[in-house]
């Protein structure tokens, strides 16, 4: 097969593999730009921040697309302004303390990349993937460290949460398990205490991605 512009995900024995090329190429510096354009108006009711991650190894290779170190982009917006753009890797060890094969440090749920999702909650941004501890950090995008919930935690967390509009619990599990209970169940206090972590019975270990929650189930 072919590569062409059409088709950025062929295989192409000659050059990296898709996850390292095109829009999918790392991002090895660390910007804060505060000179913004602006096309049209940003309406001045619009105020925060937008904020993104992604896998983006900064190593500069790596074997696999889930494998890549997170790296935030963020974008803050206030009184009709674009403020600051900037741009940080999640200071987790895997940048701080890397090591040869990742898979050698599963069991080590502080090497999370947090580069797979990122959400507020009790007034702090987590940054999540699916199979370690989140990362927490602050509006300016500086890495605060793992959150496990003062020690409560003592599984992994997925990536994709779910704040109940109601009581502003998060609600979550954990898959990445290779013994009994191959799932957990997570629920975290509005005020970020670990409420909950109880096993579900299923007979094997699963990849499980995302789930819903609904107001009884």
């Amino acid at each position: 097969m072919t590569v062409t512009e059409d088709n950025p995900t062929a295989a192409d024995p000659t050059g990296p593999p898709w996850h390292l090329r095109g829009n999918w190429a790392p991002v090895l510096d660390e910007l804060t730009e505060t000179e913004l354009r602006v096309d049209g108006i940003i309406p001045p009711e619009l105020s925060g921040t937008y904020v993104r991650t992604g896998p983006n190894p900064a190593s500069g290779t790596s074997d696999h697309w889930f494998f890549g170190d997170g790296m935030l982009h963020g974008v803050r917006l206030s009184g009709g302004k674009a403020e600051w753009y900037r741009n940080r890797f999640i200071q987790t060890p895997n940048i701080t303390d890397p090591v040869e094969d990742p898979m050698d440090t599963m069991g080590d749920l502080t090497r999370g990349t947090g580069n797979t999702h990122v959400m507020p909650h009790n007034g702090e941004l987590l940054c999540l993937e699916e199979g370690h501890w989140p990362w927490r950090v602050d509006g300016e995008l500086n890495t605060l460290g793992p959150k496990n919930y003062d020690g409560a935690l003592t599984t992994s967390m997925t990536a994709h949460p779910k704040v109940c509009p109601v009581t502003g619990e998060l609600i979550a599990f954990s898959y990445l398990s290779a013994e009994p209970p191959f799932l957990n169940y997570i629920r975290i206090s509005a005020d970020g205490v670990l409420q909950q972590l109880e096993g579900i019975d299923i007979p094997n270990m699963v990849m499980m991605h995302d789930f819903n929650v609904t107001r009884n189930h």
